[in-house]
């Protein structure tokens, strides 16, 4: 198998396993909520203005699957919608105490990944970190472009 070949599978291999470890700890703590579900609180709880087109931006999702998102979260009672007076079209969405705690736990569990990722990171010596972190640039780059031409 060539190089590059290697590095996709790899790269499959790190999103399988790390997908596959916060699935497992998301859905056992934190109400069976899934990554889409709990990343939607947290935008709801960061955003001004939370509603479908603002969450589906933020996001990067289609309306239709944040439509979906919210009214899980909504069944489970983590969020609640609501509207400004005087503007009946609009629906904004806020986090519930039990979508804050949720919220809460999903950081807390965004810091506990983060701090094994870097104990691990740690283990590397500067020149190989400059590397990956150009590689990792670059790679990003090249999607951001994708992405901007499938949205013209």
């Amino acid at each position: 198998m060539e190089k590059h070949e290697v590095l996709i599978q790899e790269f499959l291999h790190y999103t399988n396993v790390s997908t596959a470890l916060d699935r497992r700890r998301s859905r056992r703590e934190l109400l069976g909520c899934d990554h889409s579900e709990l990343n939607c609180l947290q935008q709801i709880a960061a955003l001004e203005e939370p509603n479908v087109t603002a969450l589906a931006e933020a996001l990067q999702m289609t309306r239709g699957a944040v439509s979906k998102i919210v009214q899980r979260l909504a069944e489970k009672g983590a969020i609640t919608s609501y509207q400004r007076p005087g503007n009946r079209q609009k629906v904004y969405y806020a986090l519930t105490a039990a979508g804050e705690e949720l919220n809460r736990q999903h950081e807390e569990r965004h810091s506990q990944w983060r701090a094994s990722e870097l104990r691990y990171y740690e283990t590397l010596d500067a020149g190989t970190l400059d590397t990956v972190i150009r590689f990792m640039q670059g790679l990003n780059h090249c999607l951001r472009g994708q992405l901007e031409a499938l949205e013209r």
